[in-house]
Order: C-alpha cells, then structure tokens, then sequence
C-alpha cells in the first residue's frame, strides 16, 4: 500500500506540469524540464512502478482518432496511460480506490475512463520512437526521423503508426511505390485508422490514379 501511495504522490506532482504538446522526452529530461507529453508523462510513471517493484502495465486508451495536420503531414495522436494492480483498497488524499486497479491518467478528460489495451514493453519503446521521428521528420532532419521511424518497427512489427509515418518520408522524397506499401501494410494492421487511408488517397490522386483512390476513400 505504502508503494501506492508513494507513487500516486509522484504522480500528483508531475500532474503539476500536465501533458502540453512539447516533444517526447526522455525520463532524466522530463524531471529536469518539469514538462513533457502525455507518452513522456506516462513512460516515467510506469518506469516508477517498475523500479519500486509495484505490477502495474501502460496501456493505449481506444478512443476518438485525432488528426494533428503539421508541415503538411498528418499525424494521429493516440493516447496512453498507466493501469496498477493493487489487492486492496487504498484511500489516497481523502479518495477512496477499490481493490483491483488504479488508473494514472495524464489526461483524465481524454481516456481515464476508456477501456485499454496492454502495451509490451516494444510497444512501449515504439511508440517513443515514433513520436521523436516524427519531431525530426517536422525539423526536416530525414535521416533521424529515418533511423527513429526504422527504430519503431523493429520495436514492434505490428505497429501500424510507424509504417505509415514513414510512408510520408518516403513519399516527401518521390519514393512512391515505397510508400505505397508501407501505406498497405499499415491499413492492413489496422484497417480502421483513418490516416494511412487518407495518405494512400492523396498519394494515388497525387499520381494520377483517381479510380483507386476513390476505392481507398468508398
């Protein structure tokens, strides 16, 4: 119990410098800076748990998909938070939690009631990796952005995400049938993310190709 509430103490003194949309940090910066992302925010808390040998998992929230449209690229912002297991109830800062879980949510409007999914600890690193190529990708350092996106995908070959970022480096550099099969094999993963799809649209219009582009947007 005593753990619990010694993370939740850290947890309520981070949420004093709440998610703002900044890059992804590291931990070490993300202390030093008193600021960072809702990934960042939540990657040093699961890191907490793990150090003080509490079993909690980091999970991504199902909800709305939200396009974030920067230098003419499209991005999904997704969301991530902490679930903790604990045995018992626990009462911290005069609220009272059942037995069987606990959710640090960076963002409580956005996903804290949402069912999750479990992430892996690749899934984890991915979607780290994803999120600072893209940062590069908008700074136009591509070979970063390149090594970050690559980096992604070798972290977990299922995430969708990362294949279809890096389909728009490669697209940005006239590599379009590159492109065009990342862009597949992303909505192949996940059929119902809006971005890829929109990507492959304005790729094959972009090459003249209007009847398959209406068949990827029916």
């Amino acid at each position: 119990m005593f753990k619990i509430i010694g993370l939740a103490v850290c947890a309520l003194a981070l949420a004093g410098c709440a998610s703002q949309p900044v890059p992804s940090l590291t931990e070490a910066q993300l202390w030093q800076e008193k600021r960072g992302d809702c990934l960042s925010l939540t990657l040093l808390t699961y890191a907490v748990t793990q150090a003080l040998g509490i079993p909690a998992y980091m999970q991504e929230v199902r909800v709305p998909p939200v396009i974030d449209r920067r230098g003419g690229v499209d991005f999904i912002n997704g969301h991530v938070n902490v679930f903790i297991l604990n045995s018992s109830a626990v009462q911290i800062n005069g609220r009272s939690f059942d037995s069987g879980g606990i959710v640090i949510d960076f963002e409580p409007q956005v996903g804290s009631r949402q069912s999750g999914v479990a992430l892996s600890e690749g899934a984890i690193a991915a979607r780290y990796y994803n999120n600072r190529a893209s940062e590069y990708l908008l700074q136009h350092d591509f070979d970063r952005a390149y090594t970050y996106y690559r980096a992604a995908i070798r972290s977990d070959h299922q995430f969708a995400a990362a294949y279809g970022n890096l389909a728009q480096l490669y697209a940005q550099h006239g590599l379009a049938p590159s492109a065009e099969r990342l862009l597949r094999h992303a909505i192949a993963l996940n059929g119902s993310s809006e971005a890829p799809l929109h990507a492959l649209h304005k790729l094959l219009r972009a090459q003249g190709r209007d009847v398959e582009a209406t068949q990827v947007a029916a």
